[in-house]
């Protein structure tokens, strides 16, 4: 998620808002013009551990103008677990935005990394193992390291059983974490599917392979060109399984949305007085948190007399993080009033179901 503050144009970006204990992260803020100062980062102490940082500038020249920017970025760990806040951090007298990560207990692995000698490990978790037509679900493969690799590879994920849409979430993040005395590097990949009908899916186990260094070895990477000292290691995490439940009775809509939240916004032109004949542009938005923006249900314009309105294509939009997807649909109408006199536009409703509260909004 990105922030700008309001003093200064400082971007604040997170590369993940849920975070277990242990484990690192990635903060970056970016300013587009020269900021007042340099960046004071002593207020993350009380909360963080700052394991390293970096700043990089770029510059771009469009048409003879020059536009540059300067990014510093942070690697984290939290000193405590829960709703963390990290401070508004001063850049002279530029100030960025505060915000709010959540640290989580760290997981219990079934493989008990840390306690074996096994230097690769294979993870795969899932947001829900119970949801509904086109709901949206986050897969999340995690391959962990704890000796050197030369390369390393995802297998394709298979997962049987009713039709889904499916939705990369980005690249591969890269972080570390630690279980008992055990460091490990841990490399993560997230899709979202969105299950087409009532049944069940089965995630079969994530298979995940690198080549690894051979501990003990002697040899030098600069004398081994063909890795000899390296091994190929695959390993297979367990299966997971999800209930896809019919769409609730209680439910009552013409068109079926499910998301974590929506929202419905109109842009409309200042002013209430508008000429015959002169058409005036309304612009809807429906934005829907954990949904697909093909998923989303077309605007419907209810006919009024005296106005003739001209609707244009949807334009369709999928906003992506490591956490999920946010559809947005806009649409451009242009009404014509014909004759002189005072219209009501009537209200827009979209029913949809609520994920977080299981109940229809």
């Amino acid at each position: 998620m990105s922030f700008t503050s309001q003093a200064a144009e400082i971007l604040l970006k997170v590369d993940r808002t849920q975070i277990e204990f242990n484990e690192t992260f990635k903060l970056s803020f970016k300013a587009d013009e020269v900021p007042d100062g340099d960046p004071d980062f002593s207020p993350l102490d009380e909360d963080f551990k700052i394991i390293n940082q970096s700043t990089s500038s770029n510059v771009i020249i469009v048409n003879g103008k020059y536009s540059r920017s300067k990014t510093w970025t942070l690697s984290l760990t939290a000193r405590k677990k829960g709703t963390v806040t990290i401070p508004a951090i001063n850049f002279g007298k530029d100030v960025s935005q505060s915000y709010q990560i959540i640290i989580k207990e760290p997981r219990q692995s079934t493989e008990e990394p840390g306690k074996s000698s096994e230097p690769l490990i294979s993870e795969l978790k899932i947001s829900t193992d119970s949801a509904y037509p086109q709901q949206q679900i986050v897969i999340t493969r995690r391959l962990l390291i704890s000796n050197n690799i030369s390369a390393y590879e995802f297998a394709p994920l298979i997962i049987k059983g009713v039709d889904f849409i499916e939705e990369d979430l980005g690249d591969v993040k890269q972080y570390q974490t630690k279980y008992g005395d055990t460091n490990y590097i841990v490399l993560e990949k997230n899709i979202a599917i969105y299950p087409q009908s009532a049944g069940s899916l089965l995630i079969e186990p994530s298979v995940a392979g690198a080549r690894v260094a051979i501990q003990g070895s002697q040899k030098n990477d600069a004398y081994d060109p063909f890795r000899s000292n390296y091994r190929t290691i695959r390993r297979s995490s367990k299966e997971k399984s999800i209930t896809v439940n019919p769409i609730p009775e209680a439910f009552n809509g013409k068109h079926w949305l499910v998301a974590k939240e929506v929202q419905l916004v109109e842009e409309f032109p200042t002013g209430d007085t508008f000429k015959i004949g002169e058409p005036i542009t309304r612009t809807l938005l429906l934005i829907a948190d954990g949904q697909n923006s093909s998923q989303l249900p077309e605007f419907e314009t209810t006919p009024i007399k005296g106005l003739k309105q001209y609707p244009d294509q949807p334009l369709l939009k999928n906003n992506t993080s490591g956490t999920g997807v946010t559809g947005v649909q806009q649409i451009k109408v242009a009404i014509i009033p014909s004759a002189a006199s005072t219209y009501t536009l009537p209200t827009i409703s979209i029913p949809w179901w609520n994920t977080t509260t299981n109940t229809m909004d």
